[in-house]
């Protein structure tokens, strides 16, 4: 403690029974005082019931009056705690006693109150490392009285390794610290640190950083990888490069839009994204076939954004189905054509385009010769005009097309049959063959055609004057044909009937008769035929058939004669029984005429006679090749034949006169399936093992073809 004022104040009173309180000795401790902190002020005080201390501020301002505690015997103290905002500076104060007999006062006293302890401060955690535009910094700052500021600096470096000086970057001179850095070296890597500056003047030292960043302000680059334009099937594998120099790369994403002509495009839409190398997506083609425009934006640590390119960086067309072919003939009626019949193959594919069409043609045999083509298995021709079908009856084409992707179409089987053949004119009967004037003659026929089928009918009439009439027959029941009409004119009618098929096949009847005549009446003809009923199956002879006419006149006349024909021919006068041994089906027609001249209506039956078994082919499986779900792949070295999951068996059937009945399908002896349509095929599955296919054709009439039974090995599930 300093004394700078000493001085004695005595009182003298008069009647005084008390002395007044002495005030012997002040000290305060400690002095100077480091803030914050406290300053113990003590006196010794001898006859005082109350002790003060007056303290003044620097400015001379007073503090406050304070009481003091007292110790006995003598010892008064007053402990008084400062810190900010009480001010630094030189404090004064003065001691001042009190008992009955009045007040005592202490000379002046001081003690200094001061900050030499510099500020501390650090920059707070920055929430992230890496930033493309303003970071906000804080820090946190104290000190032991009170900031004046805390300054913000910074180090630089480009490459994270060789750093600058340090910098001034800004001052804060409020709570709280906090500053909006704007990176002002650009791009790179800093260290931050700062300097707090207290109200004493102290100023903090600057020993390192407390918190590092960097900025990149600068997008990333991405770009596809190119491939081949064309696929046939997805996913497809897109592949892109991309970089980054300087925060690195956080990922890259695909975006894709879709066209279904190539010309109007949809909107750009994002398939995904690839947080690390190599930057790599599977493709689905999510709108399935057509045209695609890809491209892809990255994104870096620093949260830059690549800006989408101008144009797409990858285009692709997704082509997933095969062609669709079609067959058609220029002349046809159903699958019944004519050897002139342009047949004609048209394909279509909506995204990649036709390559190729691919036909062949089976008639017998195949051509081209198996192995000698080109197409699937060198079995076809290449398409590229329309071809002509010239051999009469079956003919199979099989015809696929695939486009420039290589997807390759389902191989399709189309039948056609050759029709050069007129419909079959039979049972020709002009009713009654004799007939008054002004009365109905009805001519009837059964008109057949097994191919394309009856399209007209005509009777063609020749009057006894020579005149000609024409008319369309009407059509009863499947086959019949007849016309109706009266006749005046006495005499004999020669008559023809033509039919033209659904082709413009025609066939012309040879001539027939009836008669327009006065009474009597014309003989009665019968038959009898041996066997007398047919010896097969549906109505049909397997064996010749004899055939025995009787005639006899109810006028008693004498029969001048019997005629007949067979199938349209020449008419033949009957001499006696006679055998029909030709396969097919045949239309007998017979009269008689008596003396008189009475001509009997032609009457007509049919004899239908198959004596050859039917041609019974196994089309599919070919021995000794390899088939595996139902296609044909290779032949075996092995001669082996082998099937591998399901395949139709396929049969060609072919019976010239009564036709195919059906097929049958044995296994091992066993009947599996049988097929009554062409074409015969049985789907065979669910078999594991060495088996022996077998096939029999029976056709109408009850004859049958069998195949050889050929041993295969089939693993089907």
């Amino acid at each position: 403690m300093k004394k700078l004022v000493a001085f004695a104040v005595v009182f003298t009173m008069a009647f005084m029974t008390m002395a007044q309180p002495n005030i012997n000795s002040v000290n305060d401790a400690p002095d100077p005082v480091e803030v914050p902190g406290y300053n113990n002020i003590t006196a010794d005080i001898t006859n005082a019931s109350q002790a003060y201390a007056i303290i003044y501020y620097p400015n001379s301002t007073m503090k406050g009056n304070f009481s003091m505690s007292y110790i006995s015997p003598s010892t008064w103290y007053y402990n008084g705690s400062y810190s900010y905002p009480d001010p630094l500076g030189n404090y004064t104060y003065v001691i001042k006693a009190y008992n009955a007999t009045g007040w005592s006062a202490s000379a002046l006293y001081n003690f200094t109150l001061q900050d030499t302890t510099p500020p501390s401060s650090s920059v707070n955690t920055l929430p992230q490392y890496w930033y493309n535009s303003n970071a906000t910094v804080t820090a946190t700052a104290s000190d032991n009285y009170g900031l004046e500021s805390v300054r913000l600096l910074y180090r630089y470096s480009a490459d994270n390794s060789s750093w600058g000086s340090w910098n001034l970057f800004s001052f804060d001179y409020s709570s709280p610290w906090q500053w909006d850095f704007n990176f002002t070296a650009g791009e790179g890597y800093y260290r931050l640190g700062t300097r707090a500056k207290d109200l004493a003047g102290n100023t903090e030292t600057l020993t390192g950083y407390t918190e590092t960043c960097a900025y990149d302000a600068t997008p990333p680059y991405s770009n596809l990888t190119q491939i081949q334009y064309w696929h046939s099937t997805t996913p497809i594998t897109i592949n892109a490069s991309a970089s980054d120099n300087l925060s690195g790369l956080l990922a890259v994403n695909l975006y894709y839009r879709y066209s279904s002509n190539n010309y109007s495009w949809g909107s750009w839409i994002p398939y995904g994204g690839d947080n690390s190398p190599p930057w790599q997506w599977n493709f689905t083609a999510p709108n399935g076939e057509g045209y695609y425009e890809l491209y892809t934006i990255s994104r870096d640590v620093a949260e830059n954004s690549e800006n989408p390119p101008p144009s797409a960086d990858l285009k692709i067309g997704v082509d997933l189905n095969p062609p669709i072919t079609t067959i058609s003939a220029s002349q046809s009626y159903g699958n019944y054509i004519l050897p002139t019949s342009m047949i004609i193959l048209s394909a279509t594919d909506t995204v990649s385009g036709v390559n190729s069409i691919y036909y062949r043609i089976w008639n017998g045999t195949w051509h081209p010769i198996p192995g000698t083509g080109v197409g699937k298995g060198n079995n076809f021709y290449v398409y590229s005009a329309p071809f002509y079908l010239t051999k009469e009856g079956t003919n199979y084409v099989e015809f696929y097309s695939d486009d420039i992707v290589g997807n390759e179409e389902t191989t399709h089987n189309v039948t056609y049959i050759v029709d050069t053949v007129p419909p079959s004119i039979t049972n020709i009967v002009a009713f009654p063959s004799v007939q008054l004037p002004g009365n109905y003659v009805n001519v009837s026929c059964d008109v057949t055609d097994n191919k394309s089928g009856v399209k007209r009918v005509f009777l063609e009439v020749e009057y006894p004057d020579g005149s000609f009439s024409n008319f369309t027959m009407y059509q009863y029941g499947c086959c019949g044909y007849y016309r109706n009409r009266i006749y005046n004119i006495v005499g004999e009618y020669n008559f023809t009937i033509y039919a033209v098929d659904n082709l413009g096949n025609g066939r012309k009847s040879s001539v027939h008769h009836f008669t327009i005549q006065g009474g009597n009446s014309p003989p009665t003809t019968t038959y009898s035929l041996n066997p007398s009923s047919p010896n097969g199956k549906n109505g049909w002879y397997i064996t010749s058939v004899e055939v025995t006419f009787t005639a006899t006149d109810p006028d008693g006349d004498a029969i001048a004669y019997t005629k007949y024909r067979i199938d349209g021919g020449a008419w033949i006068t009957y001499t006696g029984s006679f055998f029909i041994d030709q396969d097919g089906e045949h239309t007998i027609e017979f009269y008689s005429e008596d003396d008189k001249g009475n001509v009997e209506t032609t009457k007509n039956f049919d004899i239908k006679i198959d004596t050859s078994a039917p041609t019974v082919l196994l089309q599919k499986p070919v021995f000794g090749y390899l088939y595996i779900f139902d296609r044909a792949i290779w032949p075996l070295a092995s001669g082996n034949t082998v099937v591998i999951g399901k395949i139709t068996v396929r049969v060609i059937a072919y019976d010239g006169d009564s036709r195919i009945d059906n097929v049958s399908f044995y296994v091992n002896g066993l009947l599996e399936n049988i097929d009554t349509l062409y074409p015969y095929e049985w789907l065979w599955r669910g078999d594991i093992g060495y088996r022996y296919l077998q096939v029999v054709g029976y056709n109408n009439a009850g004859l049958k073809d069998e195949t050889i039974p050929i041993l295969i090995y089939i693993f089907s599930i």
